[in-house]
């Protein structure tokens, strides 16, 4: 293992269980410890008696971002989770559940015509608040579902009907997706 940068400084986490180092480059090197006795040492041709060795293990490397809450900020507002959309969903009517389907579906085809979109592209649901990640609330409340095609390559339906427009029947026969899109 090779370190990208140097080291400039370590200190030992309070319970001991691991080293944090940061390097030069701004990165955060946690490293576990990992206790090794006698037997180990025998195991891997070294000799050792049966006091206990601790040596540092690399566990993983993380760059010095903002916080999950400071990246999703979009004009001072930060996005309720599908957690909260899902309770949103299960105490709403029938009628309000039929409205934020078709504005998922609406605001769908409004972000990708503008932008590509990736898991945490947010979106405003229909009571007027901003909902993270649209391509997961399209996959739970839109209803649609992908093609025979893209189900066998294990794609979703928004890749399926929203992206590459397979006006194609659905993979379980029942209806088709992409009426209800026309």
């Amino acid at each position: 293992f090779k370190l990208r940068s140097a080291v400039v400084g370590s200190l030992p986490h309070p319970d001991k269980s691991f080293l944090i180092s940061m390097c030069r480059d701004g990165t955060l090197h946690y490293w576990n410890y990992k206790t090794f006795k006698s037997r180990d040492y025998e195991k891997i041709g070294r000799k050792g008696n049966d006091e206990k060795k601790v040596t540092p293990k690399k566990t993983k490397s993380i760059k010095n971002t903002p916080s999950r809450d400071q990246q999703k900020i979009k004009d001072g507002i930060v996005p309720r989770t599908t957690e909260e959309l899902k309770l949103v969903m299960d105490d709403a009517n029938e009628d309000f559940r039929e409205k934020m389907k078709l504005n998922i579906i609406e605001n769908a085809f409004i972000v990708t015509s503008q932008m590509p979109v990736d898991r945490s592209t947010p979106f405003t649901g229909v009571d007027g608040i901003l909902y993270e990640n649209l391509k997961n609330a399209f996959a739970r409340y839109s209803g649609m579902r992908q093609c025979q095609g893209c189900k066998a390559g294990a794609q979703g339906a928004f890749l399926c009907r929203i992206i590459r427009k397979h006006n194609a029947p659905d993979h379980d026969g029942l209806k088709n997706s992409w009426k209800i899109l026309q």
